[in-house]
């Protein structure tokens, strides 16, 4: 989790024993320019030597980085990935070998790796360590990077996160007390790095789900498979009584399921097909990040076909298992009542409805989630407000700071903008920094927790950008957005209610656990913001949290969040002035992920809409085929009571009393199913809570509009055989007879 730089990481891989390999890796952009196109920001990684051996990236073309490449004051060498070799160089093959200018210098292109590999988040091309290897005289000099390893078979993240902490608070020069404090070093796995917290328990209950779904398609068919069964009972008494075994019968029975199964899968995976191509047409407006691979996976259709076709074919069999003994009479078998299997399709019809309200639930509560974030109040201005991504590469420019002032300076000149600002990340999409910070005259203990905040360094007019009004202090100036000048802070009231006491502006922060840093004046507090979600709103809450923004010229900043206002309600469509704005300040660099504030805010809580949109799925594919089971169990029980019901209306029953004695059928299981039902959906709906934005997990009205919801499909399903009963003619009734 700490920086490293390249003596430490060398000291750390000469005593370590956790490893097989250990690599450093950092992340930044740089402009590509070739074949006399405009020129390109693109994402890119820098690494060591042996990073992408060690992840298995193996190059379809060309060769990965040699150990001579490493740590080199210049870009000199680069690997491609797939997906820009496609789209920019045509996927010519000639490419390898040739020579591009990538931030104004010349680097050859010696590989291009498989589109699938986007390492370490969603990079576009690859080098080596950019910057010479710092010496024992001036061990400060390279650039610090992040850490990643293999660890050795058998050994627990756990004792390499141990080891990890005591090396380097020995290489750092703190005591073997210091090894275990937050500022050291940690070891967690590559997943929880970049996968936010709680996306697998996520994707183990959208398994379950869909586990649901196929249990109520079972109980479907095993229904449909009795009713079979008892409407064919007489021909397996003559085949029974003629010597057909119960295997001969299973065998007849199992291939006319298999006529239906088979052809009945295929369908399947064609349906499969048609709603992934569906949902990759809407997938922009979802927001996915890249590693969300949404795609059919061959193992897992097989693993479906099979399941499909080996509860068909089980279903089947029940008719030769229940089928009568050879000993039993055929007459008998002929008007055998199906009173045994009232209680087997009772259950199914349960189990049906129990499975549906369940889903029918989590549907809501997260249906309902997704609605909440859209009424979020976020504490500023974003109609009107575009956003959009720049990096200054530092040969180009190497006053960044100074840069970005004549970027804004030029912006502002612009007439379709009104403001302009830029900040570290767009407003409402999650938190830049997460810091832990002092306030001066507190005294903490040795290794006494600091309070924690989350940290947004942003430029002068930020706020006035936003349509924040600063309620204590001043704004930041202009010459505070330049590098070299003295850092200052804005709190937000959160903070400042809670740490700064009755005069905030007489105060100072230290940022950081160590106690070393500079103590930053407090010059203004504003009020709270929604921070929104680096997460896809897994976590996401609607409650305040201490923020601190940062001065923009308090590092020299490189990259960072245009956010601009304009006076147009579709920002979008001045863009092309923007880019013209933004061409004639810096030439060589792009804009990247530009669109409306609004999109941004909304795109950064996926995660609530795509399991919203996965359990609504099922739920309704699972009502559906609950309502079916339903039908058909009621369907078959008013043809097999056809005699009686001739019986009951010739005696004078009314077709009310022939309604109730049809609707009896599903009286019990049916709110037995609710029951169950909604027994199963409490467990379920706190195991979502991470994506329950301002929901409760017992929402009674999305609890009272499911029970609704499945009477009314109950009740339309009852509806049609319910009256065809009371329309039986007892002639007819008892002719069939």
């Amino acid at each position: 989790t700490s920086q490293f730089e390249a003596l430490e990481l060398r000291s750390f891989r000469a005593q370590q024993t956790s490893f097989d390999h250990v690599h450093g890796y950092y992340q930044r952009s740089v402009t590509l320019t070739a074949q006399n196109a405009v020129p390109e920001t693109l994402q890119a990684a820098f690494v060591t030597a042996g990073t992408l051996d060690m992840l298995g990236a193996r190059p379809v073309l060309g060769r990965a980085f040699r150990a001579d490449e490493d740590f080199s004051a210049n870009i000199r060498v680069t690997v491609l990935g797939e997906q820009l070799w496609r789209s920019r160089f045509g996927a010519d093959p000639a490419i390898v070998g040739r020579t591009l200018e990538i931030d104004g210098q010349q680097a050859e292109v010696i590989g291009i790796l498989p589109k699938d590999f986007r390492f370490p988040v969603d990079e576009e091309l690859w080098f080596p360590m950019d910057f010479p290897m710092p010496t024992a005289d001036d061990p400060g000099s390279g650039r610090s990077f992040a850490v990643i390893g293999r660890l050795r078979e058998g050994v627990a993240v756990e004792a390499a996160d141990a080891e990890a902490r005591v090396l380097f608070a020995r290489i750092w020069g703190r005591g073997e007390s210091d090894a275990m404090a937050e500022s050291s070093a940690r070891v967690f796995s590559l997943a929880d790095r970049f996968v936010p917290p709680g996306f697998s328990w996520l994707l183990v209950l959208t398994g379950l789900a869909a586990a649901a779904v196929l249990l109520v398609a079972c109980a479907n068919v095993a229904t449909l498979a009795l009713a079979k069964a008892l409407a064919r009972r007489t021909d397996i008494a003559v085949r029974t009584a003629l010597g057909a075994g119960r295997v001969r019968i299973a065998q007849h029975f199992a291939v006319e399921s298999l006529v239906l199964a088979i052809p009945g899968t295929l369908m399947g995976v064609w349906l499969a097909a048609i709603g992934l191509a569906v949902f990759e047409r809407f997938q922009p407006l979802l927001g996915l990040p890249y590693w969300a691979d949404v795609r059919l996976d061959p193992p897992v259709l097989l693993l479906a076909g099979a399941l499909t076709i080996a509860v068909t074919v089980s279903a089947s069999l029940v008719p030769a298992l229940r089928g009568p003994s050879s000993g039993r009479r055929i007459t008998l078998a002929a008007r055998a009542t199906p009173h045994d299997s009232v209680g087997v399709t009772s259950w199914l019809v349960s189990a049906q409805v129990a499975g549906s309200c369940a889903l029918l639930i989590a549907a809501g509560l997260l249906v309902r989630s997704s609605l909440e974030t859209r009424q979020i109040d976020p504490g500023f201005t974003d109609a009107g407000v575009i956003t959009g991504r720049i990096a200054l590469p530092r040969a180009d420019y190497p006053d960044p700071s100074g840069t970005m002032t004549r970027v804004l300076q030029q912006l502002e000149d612009t007439p379709a903008i009104e403001s302009a600002a830029v900040a570290l990340l767009a407003p409402g999409t999650g938190p830049a920094f997460a810091w832990s910070f002092a306030v001066d005259g507190g005294v903490y203990g040795p290794g006494e927790s600091r309070p924690g905040a989350n940290g947004l360094p942003v430029s002068h007019g930020y706020f006035d950008t936003l349509g924040i009004a600063i309620r204590d202090g001043r704004n930041f100036t202009s010459a505070e957005s330049r590098y070299g000048t003295a850092p200052v802070l804005i709190a937000n009231r959160t903070l400042a209610d809670r740490y700064l006491g009755s005069n905030p502006l007489s105060r100072r922060i230290q940022i950081g656990n160590t106690g070393e840093g500079p103590w930053l004046p407090v010059v203004g507090v504003v009020d709270d913001m929604y921070l929104g979600s680096s997460s896809g709103g897994i976590g996401l809450t609607g409650e305040p949290v201490p923020q601190l923004y940062l001065s923009w010229g308090a590092a020299p900043y490189a990259r960072g969040m245009l956010v601009l206002r304009t006076a147009s309600d579709r920002p979008e469509t001045l863009l092309p002035a923007i880019r013209d704005a933004l061409f004639r300040a810096i030439p060589t660099v792009a804009l990247q992920d530009a669109e409306p504030l609004t999109v941004s805010v909304e795109r950064s809580t996926w995660a609530i809409r795509l399991f919203g949109l996965v359990f609504t799925v099922f739920a309704g594919v699972s009502l559906l085929m609950s309502a079916a089971g339903v039908f058909g169990v009621v369907a078959f029980a008013v043809r097999e009571r056809t005699r009686e019901l001739g019986i009951r209306i010739a005696l004078g029953a009314t077709p009310l009393k022939v309604l109730g004695t049809v609707v009896h059928r599903v009286a019990v299981p049916v709110p037995a199913g609710f029951a169950v039902g909604i027994g199963l959906s409490i467990p379920l709906a706190r195991s979502l809570r991470l994506l329950l934005f301002e929901v409760p997990s017992l929402d009674l009205t999305v609890y009272a509009l499911v029970l609704l919801s499945l009477l009314a499909a109950v009740a339309l399903a009852v509806c049609g055989p319910a009256l065809r009963a009371t329309r039986t003619d007892p002639i007819t009734a008892l002719r069939s007879e």
